[in-house]
């Protein structure tokens, strides 16, 4: 087990396996602040494109007991069914420490999951932990 410095002087090459490990792309989008164009047949501003966050390397990791499982929502007579996964990023690329809850995560490409490619996840809220190899997240997903 590797503690204090000899953990700080091996977390590079954690943090490399750890991305080596993502084999994956998604891309990360969140709602432009702009206004959109007006859109002249129902007199009102349409929405602009979401903004784009990032786009590269991704990975939904095992889950945990912090991440995972599916939990039943009600609202009224609709029942539904809501998915909570963990999702891993490279903490080595400085653009995905802007992640935030309310992204978007549209995948783009799953190696050894095709049936993810095209899903759309929310992000719930970041999981923090000292001597990271990756950047960590909660999100969810309506699953029926």
């Amino acid at each position: 087990m590797l503690i204090g410095d000899e953990l700080a002087a091996h977390l590079g090459e954690f943090q490399a396996h750890a991305e080596s490990r993502m084999r994956d792309t998604c891309q990360i989008t969140r709602p432009s602040d702009e206004r959109g164009e007006l859109n002249p047949t129902t007199g009102k501003y349409d929405a602009p494109d979401p903004v784009v966050i990032y786009e590269g390397k991704c990975r939904i990791p095992r889950l945990t007991s912090v991440t995972g499982g599916v939990a039943t929502a009600e609202a009224g007579d609709a029942v539904w069914k809501v998915g909570e996964y963990p999702f891993a990023v490279p903490i080595t690329d400085p653009t995905t420490a802007s992640i935030q809850p309310g992204d978007t995560v549209n995948y783009l490409t799953a190696a050894d999951n095709p049936a993810l490619v095209g899903m759309e996840f929310g992000i719930v809220d970041p999981l923090t932990y000292s001597a990271s190899k990756d950047r960590r997240f909660r999100m969810k997903k309506v699953v029926g």
